[in-house]
C-alpha cells in the first residue's frame, strides 16, 4: 500500500509520532470516539501510543488526513487479511469537518487503493466505487 494518497481536497499520509497532539484533540471528542468504539482520550500520550500500535501492526495501515496541511482526522485499513483478500476500512474526522463530503472522498481513495492491491468488495460493501 502507498504511504501517501491524494484526493481532490485531501492528502492522506502514513501517521507519524508528531501527529499525536493533533490526533489527540480529535480523539478526545466523545462524539468522535463513539464512532471509533473507543473511550475519549484524555492525554496526547494515548494518541502517541495508538499511533505506535497501529504503525507496528502487520495487519493495519493508518493515514493522517490533511486538509491544507492541517490534520483533520485519520483513515486507513484495519484487519487487513491478505489470505482472504478482505480488508476493513475506517476513518474519523474532527467534528468541525463532518457533513462536507470528506468521508466519501476518503473512502473512495481507500477503496481504490485496496482494489489496486486486489482486495475484493461486494457491491453492497463498496457502493462508492
Amino acid at each position: 500500500m502507498k504511504d501517501v494518497l491524494q484526493t481532490e481536497r485531501l492528502r492522506l499520509r502514513k501517521m507519524h509520532d508528531d501527529d499525536a497532539e493533533d490526533l489527540y484533540k480529535i480523539w478526545a471528542n466523545p462524539r468522535v470516539a463513539k464512532y471509533m468504539n473507543i473511550e475519549p482520550f484524555t492525554t496526547a500520550d494515548q494518541a502517541l501510543a495508538m499511533i505506535r500500535i497501529i504503525n507496528d501492526a502487520p495487519y493495519a495501515l493508518r493515514y493522517s488526513v490533511l486538509l491544507e496541511n492541517a490534520i483533520i482526522g485519520s483513515a486507513g485499513f484495519n484487519d487487513m487479511n491478505g489470505a482472504s483478500g478482505v480488508v476493513e476500512i475506517g476513518y474519523d474526522l474532527a467534528e468541525h469537518y463532518w457533513r462536507r463530503g470528506f468521508g466519501t472522498e476518503i473512502v473512495r481513495a481507500l477503496l481504490t487503493e485496496a482494489a489496486h492491491h486486489h482486495y475484493r468488495f461486494s457491491e453492497r460493501e463498496s457502493p462508492l466505487l
